[in-house]
């Protein structure tokens, strides 16, 4: 497990290579920023320049988050000791139109205009006119920072930022005045996420998954998932567990199936004597045939757990030996009697 700035430097090392550890700090300079006003998949930005205070918060919390060690982001995980790394490659439209836009010059923004088969997808516009949005539309500062040839973008979220019922006045003569509101902006500085060239490096995995609308993600992803179970022809009765594979709550966790049907086949018989004793020793809604190789489904909303946390390899010992799944250790029921 390395550290954010290890990682960076990794990322960088094509094109900066005689950037270090050492000389990272030293290097690395702030260049500009942008307000964006999100409007669903639609990105509106504008170039700004920060003041000088808040680009001094964005490099010392910059420097905080660098210090912290990155794991690769998976759908369930949100330990706030960690950096998530999502792959730009992941989001590759997002990704391509994000760096044209925040990176590369502001002359060579592409208005990507609307796709009717890219309704998932970001969109990036210039900001029209010559003012900026007011505050309440800032929805996500972009600043870019440039080290040795590569830039970096680091983005901070300003969602419920409003001055809408903000009274903001300034004393002048003795009398308390009103200020008008659309000239003023409360930014804050937390860092949401850092982007590189190669990677998302993530410290809100919320925000992450919202701004990218993760949700149309995960239930595209759901739906590939229970086609593969169902190809798979493992499952008995499958059709008593669909009912709770369905629901809601179960999305995120079906969709990190990600076997094929000849994948599942292969690690039931790699592991069927695991399995056997999982499903005779445990209430996991399922029977299983060692000779066959296949589950027959007893108990629909439980047989959704088991199968689902099996498949997406996130079933266990603790270590007292009982069966758990993994991130939530929740513990399987022991069978009122154990078969033989």
């Amino acid at each position: 497990m390395e550290k954010l700035l290890e990682q960076i430097i990794d990322d960088i090392s094509l094109e900066s290579e005689e950037i270090t550890a050492d000389t990272f700090w030293a290097e690395i300079k702030y260049d500009t920023s942008f307000f964006v006003n999100v409007s669903g998949p639609k990105w509106f930005i504008k170039s700004i320049e920060m003041a000088e205070s808040d680009i001094n918060i964005i490099n010392n919390l910059f420097k905080e988050l660098s210090a912290k060690y990155v794991e690769d982001y998976k759908l369930e995980d949100r330990d706030s000791e960690f950096l998530y790394k999502y792959n730009t490659q992941g989001l590759l439209k997002n990704s391509n139109r994000i760096q044209v836009a925040f990176a590369d010059a502001t002359e060579n923004l592409i208005n990507t205009g609307d796709n009717e088969n890219e309704q998932n997808e970001i969109t990036i516009h210039n900001y029209e006119g010559n003012s900026y949005p007011p505050n309440d539309e800032v929805k996500l500062i972009v600043h870019r920072m440039v080290v040795g040839n590569s830039k970096i973008l680091v983005f901070c979220n300003q969602s419920y930022t409003s001055l809408v019922t903000t009274s903001i006045k300034t004393i002048f003569n003795n009398q308390l005045k009103n200020i008008e509101k659309s000239k003023y902006y409360k930014i804050k500085n937390d860092i949401s996420l850092i982007m590189t060239v190669n990677n998302y490096y993530i410290a809100s995995v919320d925000y992450f998954e919202k701004i990218f609308s993760f949700d149309s993600q995960i239930k595209r992803n759901k739906q590939i998932a229970l086609k593969l179970l169902s190809e798979s022809e493992l499952i008995q009765g499958l059709e008593l567990a669909i009912p709770e594979l369905n629901k809601g709550y179960m999305a995120r966790s079906v969709s990190m199936i990600r076997m094929n049907k000849d994948e599942m086949k292969g690690y039931v018989k790699r592991n069927e004597n695991a399995i056997s004793s999982f499903c005779r020793e445990y209430q996991v809604g399922v029977s299983f045939d060692i000779s066959t190789n296949k589950f027959t489904v007893e108990d629909g909303k439980v047989a959704s757990l088991f199968l689902t946390y099996l498949f997406s390899h996130r079933m266990a010992k603790n270590i007292e030996g009982e069966l758990v799944y993994y991130k939530t250790f929740g513990k399987l029921n022991k069978t009122a009697v154990v078969n033989t």
